[in-house]
């Protein structure tokens, strides 16, 4: 039984470092102006692509940290479309905490 726990767990290892390196791939994928017209592209062949509209609102908010109602535009519509898409209420709760951060900072000032 504990050969099988043990190949359990290291299958479980394996799986985060994927994922790990999934996160990344995406992350320096969504650097990059050619992602943002890709994904505009996308979105004008098929409005409702949730994976589209997912992956532009992060991009709004990893590189125009200002622009919040874009990206949050776009991860809503991506949940109307997939209401329990996990990666986009990540999404959605990490932009809505650094707003409250932002205005948090500014109210004190």
């Amino acid at each position: 039984m504990m050969g099988r726990f043990n190949e359990s767990l290291a299958d479980l290892n394996i799986l985060l470092e994927l994922n790990q390196m999934m996160e990344l791939s995406w992350s320096n994928l969504l650097q990059d102006e050619k992602s943002l017209a890709d994904l505009n592209k996308s979105l004008e062949i098929e409005s409702n692509n949730a994976f589209a509209l997912s992956y532009r609102g992060t991009y709004y908010e990893m590189n125009m940290m200002n622009i919040y109602e874009k990206s949050l535009a776009d991860l809503n519509k991506s949940l109307e479309i997939e209401p329990n898409n996990a990666f986009t209420l990540k999404k959605i709760e990490e932009i809505l905490i650094a707003w409250w951060k932002i205005m948090k900072n500014h109210l004190q000032t």
